[in-house]
């Protein structure tokens, strides 16, 4: 069985050639050993710009190529110290600049605010995909300048084509406490919204000499107290957006269905949506629709967290204040929030009956 010392004295030593590809120049400087692989820059001839190889010295999980990654299955024989040749997997993908955000943030002239703008726009881009990665973590987000990329991709799985297939996860501290039984598609919502919060927590702090080191820290078994101590701040600041996000991290199952409208509004993207109806004098127009959709869903938590009186709310949705006041209920919005917004006037007389 091939080992790690196995492929870097390979890949350190002797030429390599892949008949679909070419001749591989490898950067020994770059060679880093991982959890299951050994990973190493490299150019390929004939190729325009650097390229990654990993090889694995343990089954990867690896089932489709994703996002310019190139999967081949027993690509290279490697000779071991002990003189027998072994085939292993490679995957070849586009080398990253960069530095991982776990390091970025230990970095006092790191700008937070950038980094929770980035994340979020990264995450709605997750989101938008057809695949869940399975294993978002600090570590496997690649910080350049002012955009993040997410890396490491052995773990994608695409739940349209395994739908009945239970995925692993490939670390535990940022994986749902019951994950086991949350829906495939919703396997990443959970660390998003975790990192999601704690960056957003970590933008108040921006300029300030002292920042909780709970907050630089998280990631390990603090990661519930770190989300916690999050919401609070985000609270007191009256970031209701992200506040919300963190909130929604309590969900029993990991789904948060309203995750992707929540970042939308986070980052102000031109797609989310629009809350002129509900703010307008006008009457709402006879195409509304009557019946609870997801978008109804998404218009309510938005309009409750941009301040929207309750009874345009109601006159957007064509809905009576009853029906409003047991949808809230019913979309689980966090008690603490509704105790927030009516400090913020969010709710005017809703609070009574919303909170029994």
């Amino acid at each position: 069985m091939v080992s790690a010392v196995d492929i870097v004295n390979y890949l350190r030593h002797w030429p390599i050639h892949l008949d679909t590809l070419g001749d591989i120049v490898i950067d020994s400087d770059s060679i880093v050993v991982g959890n299951n692989s050994v990973i190493a820059r490299c150019s390929i001839k004939g190729i325009e710009g650097d390229k990654s190889l990993k090889c694995y010295y343990r089954p990867p999980q690896m089932q489709h190529n994703v996002d310019n990654t190139h999967y081949i299955k027993r690509g290279l024989s490697i000779p071991t110290l002990a003189g027998i040749v072994t085939a292993i997997d490679i995957l070849i993908s586009d080398w990253i600049d960069g530095e991982p955000l776990s390091d970025v943030i230990h970095d006092k002239s790191c700008n937070f605010k950038m980094l929770s703008r980035a994340f979020d726009t990264l995450a709605y881009d997750i989101l938008s995909r057809e695949y869940v990665h399975c294993d978002i973590t600090p570590d496997n987000i690649v910080v350049n300048g002012d955009r993040m990329y997410l890396i490491d991709m052995d773990a994608v799985r695409y739940p349209e084509l395994e739908p009945h297939e239970e995925y692993e996860y490939g670390t535990q501290h940022f994986s749902h406490r019951h994950r086991d039984f949350s829906s495939n598609e919703h396997k990443d919502d959970y660390p998003i919204a975790a990192i999601s919060t704690i960056l957003a927590a970590l933008a108040t702090y921006q300029g300030l000499k002292r920042v909780p080191q709970l907050l630089i820290e998280f990631g390990h078994d603090n990661l519930h107290n770190a989300i916690t101590f999050a919401q609070r701040r985000l609270l007191d600041r009256r970031d209701m957006v992200h506040y919300q996000i963190g909130a929604e991290t309590t969900n029993l199952l990991g789904k948060i269905s309203n995750l992707r409208m929540l970042l939308a509004l986070a980052i102000g993207r031109d797609d989310s949506p629009s809350a002129l109806e509900a703010k307008s004098d006008t009457q709402p127009s006879a195409q509304t629709i009557r019946s609870w959709t997801n978008d109804d869903d998404e218009h309510l938590v938005m309009w409750l967290t941009e301040g929207v009186a309750i009874d345009r709310i109601c006159a957007a949705l064509r809905r009576t204040p009853n029906d409003v006041r047991h949808r809230i209920k019913s979309l689980s919005i966090d008690i603490a929030f509704r105790s927030k917004a009516r400090e913020m006037l969010l709710f005017d007389d809703m609070m009574r009956t919303t909170t029994k």
